[in-house]
């Protein structure tokens, strides 16, 4: 592959790609590989060619042809003078000077080996045939065929004939056609239009080869203006082929060459070196030319597949059509002197062609061009030979690899369709440089390591047998493998097909890549790395012998952890348990040391010698070595050290190896200890050890069985005082008390008793175990110790003494707390801590000695705890004990004050103070008396952030001696009364706290502590000020508002112009109610200000509640929440009488009028009902009779003439509610329940059998005691007799079946208008009569009546006949034969009937009804090809986020593409049901009423259109295909002048039903009505249709039908939405559409002629308003004539869309008429991206509005994603005029009649 710094994508689709410039690198720089070059001639190369099998070459130069035989590799010569190797010349051919041999050809035929070659200048044709070449140069090439014209080029055709024949080209503009074997020209052929075929003689440029397709037998030659001549070999005319013409689409053409190859090729390319796929489909050409454009055109489909621009003048190209790869040279520039030629490679045969980097040739020279490219060395190379146009020394062959294979890896080398891995290099190679059975393309079969290695570790000494699990490993090749542990290739000890096995390296410790190699390179890699780890031995043993280290063990004899190979004796190495060690002592004495210390070993080594190892951390200590005795475990014998160390020691053993100790086994602890020590203490001695024992005489320890150096025996005990006493002493007993000190204690010399302080004093003994010694003088207070000491030796334990000093403590508390023994006098005289023992000095006992703390006077509360730093008010302190002198005083913080005790308290006046925290206590005389508590001094003046600011803060509780002193804080103490406020002055509130901006309300201020001397002032905002009045109370002050803009604002208020009063300020609003003309929303504004105001005089107004009950001294009535309306009115409308006589009592003719809240908000108490009317406009209004919260109820007038009346209601005599209809109804005049049922407000009455309102009926059946049936959907009707005949004698009970027949009696029933016989209703369906006599046979109408009227409007028949004569029977033959002869002239009449139908109708025949359903979609509708599967799974994720997206964002002009393409992906993933579902549900959530579901054009109803078409097409077809082919046949007829027998169709009559579209001449009246019946004949037939289709019904349409339902009364609750919604669904999306437009929907081949067009047009207008419940003269007037078939059928529908509803059907089946199409799929994906990536600002938008929240994100985040991953993605239509290709389905579906 052609490759320098990589390779460029350039996509299939694109139809302009990037142009690449030349590289201006060196050639070997450029390729990182050897390019051969050999100079060639003394002429420039101007063409080449190779013949079979690269067999020999031919070189056209300027002036001769070089005929150069041979095999792959040419055999080069030496240049003599250069030293390059050279081109040789095997033949030549003198052309003569100036042959241009740039516009010649060399052919070659493969079939008849023979060379044609073509020159320029020379106008000659030469033929050679080289199956009589001779072996040496050949001479030459006989007589040339001379032509009239410059020859340009040409191409062999080798099928015809013996030697076949050559089409050329002239520079005269002409096609020849040559007779190989008779060297002759047979015809001449010019293009027309002038197009030439060669470039003018005056241009210089070289000219493309033409190209032949022998299997598709074409020719194809290029011409100067940029076009392609395209000859048919084979269909020709007087002598010359067929030609046409194709565009090129680019300038002149300056090179060809034609491949095979397959635009859609996506299996793998050719796996071996030789592989022959076979032949493709399609044909391509190449085409080069002059302005650096390569045209890859598609002749098999006459379209242009792309354009490439690579830059410069493209010279030559060949193509590789195995492995469909094409090669082409061009220049670097595109001027006359190129400096340099480059060499592309254009990969073709991926669905994206790849273009690599330029191959760049550089000479120093002007000019350098390649006229010719061969490919050659069995397509594993390209040889490039080139010429200097004006210089004749610069010619030279280059011979360029075609790709370079060794930089790939084995996953990389099948992506270049020349290489593939080679197993025995474990590289990537050509199939010719690796032996076959190594060489594969197939890059699912790599070699890798399928496992870790086995075992994934080893130790650093290397020597481990390590398995690498792999594929495709070739024990052949054993040789060349090797085994990489992270670099150090190691010769495997084993190879088989699945794994090698190799011995591990030494290495060190770390982790490393194991891999398997071949030659040096990696041919199987682990899937990760790194997959190997090595370890080291040197380890603790216990960490030696754990799992990570497998392949390690303790070696006994140099406790080290090693290998087994590395210990000196396999029998002295474990690998499973350390050694260990167990001490026969647990401790020992380090000085003298050297106990016997038996030591056992559970493992010994024989003859080795041994030595105990003693040691604490850093310190070792000797001991002497040992012999083990025999066995295991063994027992060594050993000697404690000597040291002067104590504490525990790590004992084991060692191996002595002569010089030093090894260390052997695992440690056990033993501990050190001290014992002999001169003059010790003997509590220390046994202290330091249970081992140490205390000699008394020489006051020594010593080790427990060191006897000899004790006179006396050693102890275990220490003499130890038990106790002393007393052990608190005051230092005033000090001098006179003596210490009693016990305990167990021998007698010794010299015994003193020590303080821990000298001078000792002297100890005398009592008894045995009692001494007594004084104490010092000098002692200290403070705790103590006393023990008795020996010669200055410590001999007994410590005891503690505390000496104390009572004196010291001023306060009770402190006093008694300082120690048990001081007592505290509380007498009047003095206050002092004493001891116990001077308690006595106390004047008195009692209370006036206190010995506990509860006894010490305390402050239990006091009546204020802070004051103001001015101080001056008293205090009163109530304590446990009151002092009983007169002298006390009370002390706050340094100030002492004089202080009054009273019975009860102690009380004194708080002196000034600065600010802060103070102790406070109560002291007599010089001594503190109570306990101190806090006292806390603040500041009213601000001196602290601590104080308080504001007035509010000021008056708080915890600064109670402070007050607002007119503007400020100040003390008490110093605020003159009046100035003094414990009120804050503040703005209470605002009534009302709203006024008009244009001023001129009066509100009230409430204050609070307002000052009457000031002038007060409110200020709205900042600065729109207005003066106020106080009120007499001083507790209000009223302002009239200013003008202001509307708004919120403040209301403050102002003292004398400038300071702010209180620091409240409240919030104020002025609103613009005034300006708001009509009530509505504006006026009920959010803050409730404003509101309707309706008043006497007044129609209204918005207003504040205080303007409306200021503008009327009247009733107002002021609204707030909504206007007054009506919410509904019954009845809406009254029967007109005659005369004043008939009027309805009033209770019977009431309207009741519901209102909305606005009655509540009232608060009727007061209102005067009196002033409520209801009025009848113009000019009648009838006072209310009742009105309350929520009802108002009126008399209607009477009415004489009908027609409908404004209505309202009235307040004042002014309008208080909306204006609504009042209809005056006449329904008496209707005579016909059919007739009355289409009137306006009317039903009939079947009680008085009269059309009449409602409550007409309901009056008429109020003296009766029948049950009401007043009928507004459905007539009385009889329908049939049974039995139908009878004799004319009578006396026949018959049954008429009809439907709402009253209850009651008077029923009879007329035979023939004349004879009325009683009848009898038995139900509500049926009569029961008996037939009278009558005077004639044959039919008569029956007609039922009901107390004397007409009932029904029907009539049924029934035949009367003659009672049979008995001579009859059994009468002679020829009555017999007469019947016969009857019924056979029937049955012909009825053959002949049929033949006439069968010749009227043809056979139908289904259409494609996938092209009916996809359309256009189903072609190739872009150029660009991308995966847009993300697109898809966005698009049908769950929440549907973005299909809701692209709803709300999508305009109007674009929804139906987007619509059908949604529904096309949706239906391709079996995901559109679902989809319509999800739609449907969320359409019917938001909706706000049920009159807009489905009928403005939502995205629901737009997706069920073309969703409805992929599954309903069939179902339209066999429904309905049968009736519009007739009906259009009919009209072809009828076009056509035909006699039809207009028995042949019932529909063979016009049903034009508007006056304006008669046909001139027509009565109008006649025709409409005929019309109009043909026009209900031909609806009521295809509503029958219908009705009997849902057993053909789409399973998809029924389970949608039946969520339609779900989702509708789960809203609205109503049956009739429920069928209004399907009708807006099947009928105004499917059924209709289809009838109007049956050329659409496959039911017609063509469009419809105009007359049936517009047949079918009515017939769906009255399917439609009968499917939408509509009266279908409502919105056309010349459509009430249809109202008839309306009210027939209404019920029926009703019954099947019911019949829809109730159809079980299961889940999972689904239609299958039209498949999901891929190209359908794909278009409508791209096309789908396209309309997002141009709109994509719009649908964010849309998306970030979506609701709820959760949607919203999901459709943002979509978008985003999408605009990320494809932002690259730009989507192009395929031009008009080349869409073609797979699935082409362009052509008309068949028709379908035939």
């Amino acid at each position: 592959m052609l490759r320098s710094s990589g390779w460029r994508n350039f996509p299939f689709w694109d139809l302009l790609l990037t142009a690449l410039l030349a590289s201006s690198l060196p050639l070997a720089d450029a390729f990182g590989m050897r390019v051969d070059s050999y100079s060639s001639t003394n002429q420039n190369i101007l063409h080449s060619f190779t013949g079979v099998n690269q067999s020999f070459y031919f070189h056209i130069t300027h002036q001769h042809t070089f005929f150069v035989p041979g095999s792959r590799t040419p055999a080069w010569g030496t240049n003599p003078q250069s030293g390059d190797p050279v081109y040789p010349t095997s033949a030549s051919l003198g052309l003569g000077s100036h042959n241009w041999a740039s516009w010649a050809t060399v052919s070659f035929n493969n079939v008849t080996q023979d060379v044609i070659l073509t020159g320029r200048d020379t106008k000659y044709i030469y033929i050679r045939n080289l199956a009589t070449l001779p072996t040496g140069n050949w001479a030459g090439w006989g007589n040339p065929i001379q032509e009239g014209s410059n020859i340009v080029g040409g191409v062999i055709d080798p099928t015809k004939g013996t030697r076949g024949r050559f089409i050329y080209c002239t520079a005269a503009y002409k096609i020849a056609l040559l007779d190989i074997n008779s060297r002759s020209v047979v015809a001449f052929w010019t293009p027309p239009n002038g197009a030439g075929v060669a470039l003018e003689s005056s241009q210089y440029g070289h000219f493309a080869v033409p190209v032949g397709d022998i299997g598709k037998r074409e020719a194809y030659f290029p011409t100067s203006g940029g076009k392609i001549v395209v000859s048919n070999l084979d269909d020709t005319t007087a002598g010359m082929p067929k030609t046409k013409y194709f565009t090129a689409s680019v300038d002149d053409v300056s090179a060809m060459v034609l491949s095979y190859e397959d635009p859609w090729f996506t299996v793998p390319p050719p796996t071996g070196e030789d592989a022959n796929p076979p032949i493709p489909d399609f044909n391509m050409l190449y085409i080069g030319s002059s302005s650096g454009i390569i045209v890859k055109w598609n002749t098999a489909l006459q379209r242009l597949e792309s354009i490439m621009i690579v830059g410069g003048y493209i010279r030559s190209m060949v193509f590789d059509s195995i492995r469909k790869v094409l090669f082409a040279s061009y220049d670097g520039n595109t001027g006359w002197n190129p400096s340099s030629l480059n060499i592309i490679r254009i990969d073709t045969y991926q669905t994206s062609m790849y273009q690599s980097d330029s191959v760049v040739i550089s000479t120093n020279q002007d000019s350098i061009r390649s006229p010719s490219l061969v490919l050659q060395d069995s397509n594993n190379a390209i040889t490039a030979f080139t010429s200097n146009y004006w210089y004749n020394d610069f010619q030279r062959a280059y011979v360029i690899p075609i790709t370079d294979c060794s930089n790939l890896t084995c996953s990389q080398c099948a992506s270049d369709v020349y290489c593939g891995f080679c197993g025995s290099t474990a590289s990537c190679t050509l199939a010719k440089d690796c032996p076959a059975a190594y060489w594969s393309r197939d890059s699912s079969k790599c070699p890798a390591l399928t496992s870790p290695a086995s075992p994934p570790s080893a130790n650093t000494a290397g020597g481990t047998s390590v398995t690498l699990a792999g594929t495709l490993f070739y024990p052949a090749l054993s040789s060349s493998y090797r085994c990489s542990f992270g670099g150090i290739d190691v010769v495997p000890t084993a190879v088989s097909s699945t794994n090698v096995r190799c011995n591990a390296p030494q290495r060190a410790v770390g982790q490393i890549t194991v891999s398997v190699t071949v030659n040096g390179r990696v041919w199987a890699a682990p899937t990760t790395a790194p997959n190997f780890e090595y370890y080291s031995c040197e380890a603790p043993c216990e960490s030696c012998i754990s799992s990570s280290r497998p392949e390690c063990g303790w070696c006994l004899r140099s406790g080290r952890c090693t290998p087994v190979g590395q210990c000196s004796s396999s029998s002295d190495w474990d690998a499973a348990t350390c050694p260990s060690v167990a001490l026969s002592l647990s401790s020992a004495e380090n000085n003298p040391g050297n106990e016997s210390l038996s030591v056992s070993v559970s493992r010994v080594i024989s003859s080795a010698t041994y030595s105990c190892l003693f040691s604490s951390g850093s310190n070792v200590f000797a001991s002497t070595t040992a012999v083990a005795t025999v066995g295991q475990p063994g027992t060594i014998a050993c000697q404690t050290p000597v040291t002067s160390f104590a504490g525990m020691t790590s004992v084991s053993v060692g191996i002595f190896n002569g010089s030093s100790v090894v260390p052997y086994s695992r440690s056990a602890s033993m501990e050190l200890y001290t014992c002999s020590q001169p003059t010790t203490p003997c509590f220390s001695c046994l202290g330091n050890h249970p081992k140490c024992r205390y000699c008394a005489n020489t006051f020594s320890c010593l080790r427990f069985n060191s006897t000899s150096s004790c006179p006396a025996a050693l102890a275990s005990t220490c003499p130890e005082l038990d106790y002393v006493t007393p052990n608190a002493v005051s230092i005033d007993e000090v001098p006179s008390t003596n210490l009693l000190l016990v305990g167990t204690i021998l007698a010794v010399s010299n015994m003193t008793c020590d303080f821990g302080a000298p001078p000792r004093t002297a100890v005398t003994q009592l008894n045995a175990t009692a001494w007594q010694c004084p104490i010092p003088t000098s002692i200290q207070v403070g705790s103590r110790s006393v023990s008795i000491y020996t010669n200055n030796v410590q001999y007994t334990n410590p005891l503690a003494v505390k000496i104390y000093n009572c004196s010291s403590f001023s306060s009770c508390s402190s006093c008694l707390a300082g120690h048990s023994q001081c007592v505290w006098c509380n007498s009047a005289s003095e206050l002092k801590c004493v001891s116990s023992s001077l308690a006595a000095s106390c004047s008195s006992t009692g209370p006036l000695r206190m010995t506990q703390s509860t006894q010490c006077p305390v402050i239990q509360s006091m009546d204020r705890t802070s004051d103001s730093t001015a101080g001056g008010r008293s205090i009163s302190v109530t304590l446990s004990q009151l002092p009983s002198s007169g002298s006390a005083t009370c002390v706050l913080g340094t100030t002492e004050v004089a202080a009054n005790v009273t019975a009860s308290a102690v009380e004194c006046t708080i002196p000034s103070s600065s600010m802060g925290v103070v102790p406070f206590y109560v002291k007599v005389g010089s001594t503190m008396y109570s306990d101190s508590v806090n006292f806390t001094y603040y500041s009213c003046e601000f001196a602290s952030q601590d104080t308080p600011r504001t007035c509010s803060q000021c008056l708080s509780p915890q600064y109670d001696a402070c007050t607002w002193c007119g503007s400020s804080c100040s003390p008490l103490s110093i605020c003159s009364a009046g100035s003094s406020f414990r009120q804050c002055p503040r703005v209470v509130s605002v009534t009302p706290a709203f006024a008009e901006s244009s001023g001129g309300d009066i509100v009230s201020v409430a204050v609070q502590s307002f000052p009457s001397s000031v002038r007060a002032e409110c200020v709205f905002g900042t600065a729109n000020i207005v003066t106020g009045a106080l009120s007499g109370d001083g507790q209000t002050i009223q302002c009239i508002t200013p003008a202001q803009t509307a708004g919120a604002t403040t209301l403050s208020i102002r003292v004398n112009g400038t300071t702010q009063f209180g620091d409240t300020v409240l919030p104020f609003t002025f609103s613009k109610c005034s300006e708001i003309a009509t009530c509505g929303s504006q006026c009920f504004d959010a803050s409730g200000i404003c509101g309707w105001c309706v008043s006497a005089g007044s129609d209204g107004q918005c207003l504040s509640r205080t303007r409306c009950a200021a503008a009327s001294t009247a009733d107002s009535v002021w609204l707030n929440s909504s206007c007054i309306a009506v919410a509904s009115m019954q009845p809406d409308h009254m029967q007109i009488i005659s005369s004043p006589d008939q009027l309805p009592p009033m209770q019977d003719r009431m309207v009741n009028i519901s209102m909305n809240s606005f009655l509540t908000q009232l608060s009727w108490d007061g209102l005067n009902v009196s002033r409520v009317e209801c009025v009848f406009a113009p000019n009648v209004s009838t006072l209310a009779v009742t009105a309350n919260g929520s009802t108002i109820s009126c008399p209607i007038p009477a009415g004489y003439t009908a027609g409908t009346l404004n209505f309202y209601v009235s307040y004042n005599k002014r309008p208080l509610t909306q204006t609504f209809s009042f209809s005056y109804v006449d329904c008496g005049s209707v005579s016909r329940c059919r007739r009355c049922l289409t009137t306006s407000k009317c039903g009939w009455c079947a009680n008085d059998v009269s059309c009449s309102t409602g409550a007409s009926c309901v009056s008429a059946s109020a003296t009766t005691s029948t049950n009401l049936f007043w009928l507004t959907e459905e007539c009385p009707e009889a329908r049939s007799v049974s039995p139908a005949i009878g004799e004319t004698t009578g006396g026949l009970q018959v049954t008429i079946t009809g439907r709402q027949f009253a209850e009651g009696d008077g029923w009879t029933v007329k035979f023939d208008n004349s004879t009325e016989v009683p009848a009898q209703r038995t139900s509500p369906n049926t009569l029961v009569a008996v037939t009278p006599s009558f005077s004639r046979n044959g039919e008569v109408n029956v007609t039922v009546f009901y107390r004397g009227e007409q009932y029904v409007e029907d009539i049924v028949v029934f035949n009367f006949v003659n009672p049979l004569p008995v001579a009859a029977i059994g009468g002679g033959v020829g009555g017999a034969g007469f019947a016969i002869v009857a019924a056979l002239a029937a049955l012909g009449f009825i053959l002949w009937r049929r033949r006439q139908r069968e010749a009227f109708f043809a056979q139908l025949h289904e259409p494609d009804y996938s092209l009916i359903a996809y359309g256009e979609y189903l072609q190739p509708q872009y150029r660009t090809k991308a995966d847009l599967d993300v697109l898809a799974i966005k698009l049908l994720a769950k929440d549907r986020a973005l299909v809701f997206a692209l709803e709300s964002g999508t305009a109007p002009t674009e929804a139906d593409v987007m619509s059908r393409c949604l529904i096309y992906v949706f239906y391709a993933r079996s995901k559109s049901e679902e989809l319509i579902n999800a739609l449907i549900a969320n359409e019917v959530a938001r909706s706000l009423s049920e009159g807009v579901l489905f009928r403005n054009n939502s995205l629901a109803s737009k997706e069920f259109k073309f969703f409805s078409k992929l599954v309903g097409i069939k179902y339209l077809f066999h429904s309905f295909a049968r009736f519009i082919h007739e009906l259009n046949k009919l009209a072809l007829e009828e076009a056509r002048g035909t006699s039809v027998d207009s028995s042949t169709s019932l529909i063979a009559m016009s049903m034009e039903v508007d006056p304006n579209r008669m046909k001139e001449g027509e009565d109008e009246s006649l025709s409409t009505d005929a019309n109009a019946l043909q026009l209900s004949l031909a609806c009521q037939k295809i509503f029958n249709m219908i009705c009997s289709s849902i057993k053909n019904m789409a399973p998809e349409f029924l389970r949608i039908f039946q969520q339609l339902q779900h989702s509708i009364l789960a809203k609205y609750n109503d049956v009739a939405v429920v069928h209004r919604g399907i009708g807006g669904f099947l009928f105004l999306r499917l059924i209709c559409p289809a009838i109007t437009a049956p050329h659409a929907y496959g039911l017609l081949a063509e469009p419809p002629l105009e007359s049936s067009q517009r047949q079918l047009i009515l017939i769906g207008k009255v399917i439609q308003n009968l499917a939408n419940l509509t009266m279908p003269g409502v919105k056309e007037v010349f459509m009430q004539k249809m109202n008839d078939f309306f009210v027939r059928n209404i019920v029926r529908i009703r019954k099947f869309y019911d019949e829809v509803l109730a159809t079980p059907v299961a889940p999972d089946v689904v239609t299958d008429y039209v498949p999901a199409d891929p190209v359908a799929y794909d278009n409508a994906l791209q096309t789908l991206w396209a309309h997002i990536r141009n709109y994509h600002p719009k649908l964010m938008e849309a998306a970030q509005k979506l609701q709820p929240d959760e949607i919203s994100q999901n459709a943002v985040e979509s978008l985003k994603e999408l605009q990320e991953l494809y932002a690259n993605v730009h989507p192009k239509k395929v031009k008009a005029g080349d869409k073609a290709g797979k699935g082409d389905k362009s052509k008309k579906g068949r028709s379908t009649v035939e």
